[in-house]
């Protein structure tokens, strides 16, 4: 009977009984993606995905966290797999692009200096702790010490000129401490245009160049002496405009804006200018610069056929005398 038991005891030992447990499920394979997308995927609020094998080019929406946030504040998100994965353009955390809001990001916290131009009243219920510190959202601005006010977006402020336009156009040509900055006048700089200062003209407004500063922004009488013809060429233009740095203006007819008998189309061009329709036109060839994109009526159109500019016909013309006086 010993030996009966012991069999039955060995046999019960090696076998089991059938388990009606379900597999666990382990969450979906995600082995697939790339690392870092693997380091951002957000297990728990996933898990609804079951034990699907999650592909880079899938279009279902999933979460994503973020653990860069400098505040230590989650960043999570819902993007799509294919959103993330693009080699041509994959996205990251919107929070730390700037893309959404967080507390880190916000114009409050980024850029105070800027904040304190909000208009609390304009903006309501919008505050700087609402919108981001890259947001393109246009909103209303003032100034607390001219109490002008604007619109502008808010990214436009923070990457670019960030204070009050109309205190800043005020205040331009001052120094660091606040005073103005003071510019030389015409006769204490000696500047080379008073060679083209026009001394009759000049002082029946009052303007001589001793109180004229060449930054002044009054209309002054020049003269250019420089007329293949031997004329006068006279003009009237700022002096901040000709002592510009970017772009400083000379003389309008040496140039071609303005007409004289050395650059009217008659004089550089007779023989185009004879083609000139000056009853249709109202105004003669020798009214007309031979540079100008103006269009006019010729003689020899077709009926029917529209304007054409005078620099079209005449360019094709200098290039020709041009290249003529090479050989």
């Amino acid at each position: 009977m010993a030996e009966t038991a012991s069999v039955v005891s060995n046999r019960n030992d090696s076998w089991q009984q059938p388990s009606n447990e379900q597999p666990k499920e382990v969450g979906p394979t995600i082995s697939m993606l790339a690392k870092e997308l693997q380091a951002q995927w957000h297990e728990e609020r996933n898990k609804h995905l079951g034990n699907s094998i999650i592909r880079p080019h899938s279009n279902h929406k999933v979460w994503w966290s973020c653990d860069q946030c400098p505040d230590s504040l989650p960043h999570i998100w819902e993007a799509t797999v294919n959103q993330r994965s693009r080699r041509d353009g994959r996205s990251g955390c919107p929070f730390c692009s700037g893309n959404s809001i967080c507390h880190h990001n916000t114009l409050a916290r980024q850029a105070p200096q800027v904040a304190q131009f909000w208009d609390a009243k304009k903006n309501h219920p919008l505050s700087p702790d609402h919108v981001t510190v890259s947001s393109g959202m246009r909103v209303h601005w003032k100034c607390s010490v001219c109490t002008y006010k604007w619109q502008a977006p808010v990214k436009s402020k923070t990457h670019g000129k960030s204070g009050c336009p109309k205190c800043a156009k005020r205040n331009s040509g001052r120094k660091a401490d606040g005073t103005r900055q003071k510019h030389p006048t015409f006769a204490k700089a000696k500047h080379a245009l008073l060679e083209q200062w026009d001394h009759d003209r000049n002082p029946e407004n009052g303007n001589f160049p001793d109180n004229t500063t060449l930054q002044s922004q009054k209309l002054i009488w020049w003269r250019c002496h420089e007329c293949p013809m031997g004329k006068e060429h006279s003009w009237q233009a700022h002096p901040k405009n000709r002592n510009s740095h970017k772009k400083a203006s000379g003389c309008p007819f040496c140039v071609g804006r303005k007409v004289c008998d050395c650059n009217s189309l008659e004089a550089v061009c007779p023989e185009i200018a004879a083609d000139f329709d000056t009853q249709r036109n109202g105004v003669s060839a020798a009214q007309v610069t031979s540079s100008t994109s103006t269009k006019f009526w010729w003689l020899s159109d077709e009926p029917g056929a529209k304007k054409r500019s005078v620099h079209r016909r005449t360019d094709r013309t200098k290039r020709a005398m041009r290249a003529a006086k090479l050989f």
